[in-house]
């Protein structure tokens, strides 16, 4: 959503997004958003995904869609949405610091990158 935090799909994208994925790809589907999908249960996390990922679980359910990769929360995450697997990956320039206390967000300067042989074990 246009000077939001967080990422909302419209019913015109889901709509579009589902008629897409009616013509399978010869290699299955990646879909990739900014906004992710998943979330730890981490206040600014929920605040700052996407709002409506049980909608986009619909679209893609049934679909050749074989994997997920979005970023925004600054760190590496792996899930599932349905039986897709969502990857996450941290940020360039800085981090989410999951040591910091519960209650507690801080981020950490530092670039992070997800391995190769990380997303490649996953799809």
């Amino acid at each position: 959503m246009p000077g939001k935090g967080y990422g909302r799909l419209s019913r015109t994208q889901l709509d579009r997004l589902r008629e897409v994925l009616r013509t399978p790809a010869p290699r299955g589907t990646v879909l990739v958003f900014h906004h992710p999908p998943i979330t730890l249960d981490v206040e600014v996390q929920r605040a700052l995904g996407q709002q409506n990922p049980a909608e986009l679980a619909e679209v893609i359910r049934g679909s050749d869609v074989r994997l997920i990769l979005c970023g925004h929360f600054h760190l590496q995450i792996f899930g599932f949405l349905e039986t897709v697997p969502v990857w996450v990956t941290p940020g360039v320039v800085s981090r989410v610091d999951l040591t910091a206390a519960p209650g507690t967000e801080r981020a950490v300067r530092s670039a992070w990158t997800s391995r190769r042989s990380s997303v490649c074990s996953c799809v």
